[in-house]
């Protein structure tokens, strides 16, 4: 009975792994999630009641479906729309409810007056922790220099290019600290065209081949969590 036990374990860890990478590989775009909850993406609008949903419900704690709409409303226009849009308080305070709730997909809108932010590794966040300690030690007053212009490039590209959970929310909070002072450093992750826009399956067939690129890494991710389940079971 022991080792039957046992092996049932082992099957459901196995279910469970898969089910979490199943997650990690597939993650809908804002603008479809805009669709389904019935909520506009616009940079104009007055996020305040939608945060203090969050704050005054503890989604901190326990994300349930009210509090995943409000989520995904604040969070999207936190990703999407440019520094100044957003309260910094809400920026920073935002990262808070992260762990609890689950994020749509969106990019920082395209400003064609900022130049293309480095690449950075989103599996080493040495780099961000390096351009953390540079802005903190040397650009409380100004952001002038070419180290604190490269520093909060950096610090941008990691916020805006990588996931959530890539680099610890001290450094995403500070991003938004310095993003005013840094206004004039700040940069582009990427130039993505028509983010707002929910794509059907049928419009994948006009993407581009980057589009396409990123879709086969995220079947073919989803196809071998798939086999690695059905493995687990067969043990």
């Amino acid at each position: 009975f022991f080792f039957l036990y046992l092996c049932f374990e082992m099957k459901l860890t196995f279910v469970v792994l898969f089910a979490f990478f199943v997650a990690l590989a597939y993650s809908e775009s804002c603008a479809c999630v805009a669709e389904e909850e019935d909520f506009t993406i616009n940079c104009n609008q007055d996020l305040t009641s939608f945060f203090e949903y969050l704050e005054d419900n503890n989604c901190q704690d326990d994300c349930d479906q009210n509090c995943q709409r409000n989520f995904y409303i604040v969070q999207s226009h936190h990703d999407y729309c440019l520094s100044g849009e957003i309260p910094t308080e809400l920026e920073q305070e935002l990262h808070e409810f992260e762990d609890s709730c689950n994020s749509c997909e969106i990019s920082r809108r395209y400003d064609s007056s900022l130049t293309t932010c480095p690449s950075v590794d989103c599996d080493d966040d040495s780099d961000a922790m390096d351009a953390f300690d540079v802005l903190e030690g040397e650009c409380i007053a100004s952001c002038d220099s070419d180290s604190c212009g490269s520093a909060f490039q950096i610090l941008r590209a990691y916020h805006d290019g990588c996931d959530n959970n890539d680099i610890e929310e001290e450094l995403e909070e500070a991003l938004h600290s310095f993003e005013d002072l840094c206004a004039a450093q700040d940069c582009n992750v990427e130039h993505e065209t028509d983010q707002l826009v929910c794509e059907s399956d049928d419009d994948d067939d006009n993407n581009d081949d980057d589009d396409n690129n990123d879709d086969d890494s995220s079947s073919a991710n989803i196809l071998a969590a798939s086999v690695f389940a059905l493995i687990a079971l067969f043990i």
